[in-house]
């Protein structure tokens, strides 16, 4: 400890213990501001040089001509640092003491301590350099870099930003059978997995939608339960996008649904499971089925996608029978265009399959798809969302289908 007077500042966040040298902070806290002594002081002056541009002196503190923040108190008045989404950065603090108050800095170094600052990081994590900055931000080990520790350490949080676009990154990987059993017999919304998901089109239950311990989602629809073209009234389990998928926008993410449906038995045609991503209208959606097509006698997968209310592309029936269809993945990307779709089929043998071992159908059309939008309804993020569901329309008596996994991937484009 150095021979009284002298300037040291401690700071306590949130009403926790003191601290000294650059500290990181989270946004929105309470900062107090104290000396390690006051032993020996006339005078003082406590200062923050350095701040994010557009804040203003807290209560108990003023503004200099120069634009540095002081007070002139013994123990200065706290204050909270703001929301990061308004200002992130450096709070640069400074305590001059006695002499130190008048002269140079330089003059009377004991009674001068630039030591400690603040830093709240932005929300993407990236950090600004601040005025004097020397070794305030530094660890023991790395206080040879100086203030190019900060600029270093924003270049790394710039390539954990930017190396997110164009990077396939998981957001629901979902066990429905590791789920507590639940009836879903009413059109409202319900919590699973701690998410909000919304049932739709419950008169069309022929026995009511359940989540099965042990077992997964289970569907049973009554018959002319139908989601195809305009009509959409089948028992649907729906998920929205913006519930996962941070600052999710149609227009500018792909989303890639992942459906394990583990058992049914589609016996009829028009007996499908459903697996979709749509804006919950009849005009816009990405719709692969897994049952009997309207021309086959056996287990099929087919796909539409729809814009402005027609069927743009219906991709050909798929035969795929036995256990080796039972993953349908869809890959929209971006979400809103019938350009770019994709969809594919594989197993599920203890998890998902890898990407590369995944069939990949061969859509008419897709590939080469109308970009056109139609309407901006369609570029609005609330409304897309993916949905799960079983239809029958061909009088079959006892269609049940059990969805046991499902999972969204989505990637910036």
């Amino acid at each position: 400890m150095p021979s009284t007077p002298y300037a040291k500042v401690l700071v306590s966040v949130d009403g926790g213990g003191p601290q000294s040298g650059g500290l990181d902070v989270d946004p929105e806290v309470n900062i107090a501001l104290t000396a390690e002594s006051t032993v020996g002081w006339r005078q003082q002056r406590w200062e923050i040089y350095d701040y994010p541009e557009g804040w203003t002196a807290p209560t108990g503190w003023n503004t200099a001509s120069d634009g540095t923040i002081y007070s002139t108190a013994v123990t200065p008045d706290d204050f909270d640092l703001p929301s990061n989404d308004d200002y992130w950065g450096p709070w640069a603090l400074r305590l001059r003491v006695n002499e130190a108050v008048d002269d140079d800095v330089s003059v009377v170094s004991s009674l001068v301590d630039e030591s400690t600052a603040l830093h709240v990081v932005s929300p993407s994590g990236l950090r600004k350099p601040m005025a004097l900055e020397s070794t305030q931000f530094c660890t023991a080990t790395t206080r040879h870099k100086g203030w190019i520790r900060t600029q270093q350490r924003t270049f790394e949080a710039l390539e954990a930003v930017v190396g997110v676009v164009g990077t396939w990154q998981t957001v629901l990987d979902l066990d429905f059978s590791a789920q507590p059993t639940q009836s879903l017999a009413t059109d409202t919304d319900y919590t699973i997995d701690d998410l909000t998901w919304t049932k739709k089109n419950s008169a069309s239950d022929r026995v009511a939608m359940a989540l099965t311990n042990g077992t997964g989602l289970v569907v049973q629809p009554a018959d002319a339960a139908n989601r195809y073209d305009v009509d959409r009234n089948c028992p649907l389990l729906e998920l929205r996008l913006n519930e996962i998928i941070p600052d999710f926008d149609p227009v500018t993410m792909g989303v890639r649904l992942w459906v394990h449906v583990s058992a049914d038995n589609c016996a009829v045609q028009y007996d499908n499971a459903i697996t979709a991503i749509d804006d919950g209208s009849a005009e816009y959606g990405h719709l692969h089925m897994r049952g009997f097509s309207p021309i086959t006698t056996s287990h099929h997968l087919s796909f539409v996608t729809q814009t402005n209310n027609n069927i743009n592309n219906l991709g050909a029936w798929v035969e795929a029978s036995g256990a080796g269809n039972r993953v349908l993945v869809t890959q929209a990307a971006p979400v809103w265009l019938t350009k770019g779709i994709t969809t594919m089929h594989g197993a599920y043998s203890g998890g998902w399959p890898a990407l590369s071992a995944l069939t990949k159908h061969a859509l008419g059309g897709i590939g080469a798809g109308v970009e056109g939008v139609g309407s901006p309804a369609a570029a609005d993020n609330t409304l897309w969302r993916i949905a799960l569901g079983a239809m029958t329309y061909n009088g079959s008596a006892a269609l049940s289908v059990t969805f046991k996994n499902v999972r969204v991937d989505y990637r910036k484009i």
